[in-house]
């Protein structure tokens, strides 16, 4: 079991630890442990902090990370959720998403659905997370091209 400890009130390394029918075992010391969440979390790359995005745009790249299914590496909430989340507007949320599209960080596919009366409606964006490296190598041709016109 993973948790956070501390020891006579000061945090410690997180350690695996034991518990026993009577709680923790310890020697003397007051110990207090927090189960930490082994599933509830999402990684982002490292590499995002060398894109040159402005704090905006990692919010909205985070949050389309956490929402995407880790098989298929899409998902489709609507500008509405991720500004809900993120406390921004919807304007600004659809800003950020065609910039990080711009960035080949997400690529964007309309989606359609029938309503009851039977007309074709637009649905929610279709994100799906494009892999770091092509963002990356999208990022150094463009600095590249910048150089030569200077």
């Amino acid at each position: 079991m993973i948790a956070e400890m501390r020891i006579n009130g000061k945090p410690t390394e997180p350690k695996i630890i034991k518990e026993t029918e009577n709680g923790l075992a310890c020697k003397g010391t007051m110990v207090t442990a927090t189960i930490l969440s082994t599933t509830n979390y999402f990684r982002l790359p490292n590499d995002i902090f060398n894109l040159d995005l402005c704090a905006g745009e990692i919010a909205v790249y985070a949050f389309i990370l956490r929402m995407e299914n880790r098989r298929t590496y899409t998902c489709f909430p609507s500008y509405k959720t991720i500004g809900r989340a993120l406390k921004m507007s919807k304007n600004t949320v659809a800003k950020y998403v065609h910039s990080l599209e711009e960035k080949k960080l997400i690529e964007l596919e309309q989606t359609l659905f029938t309503d009851k009366n039977g007309n074709k409606r637009n649905g929610n964006l279709n994100y799906k997370v494009l892999p770091i490296s092509v963002a990356m190598q999208e990022f150094y041709d463009r600095q590249l091209a910048n150089s030569e016109l200077k």
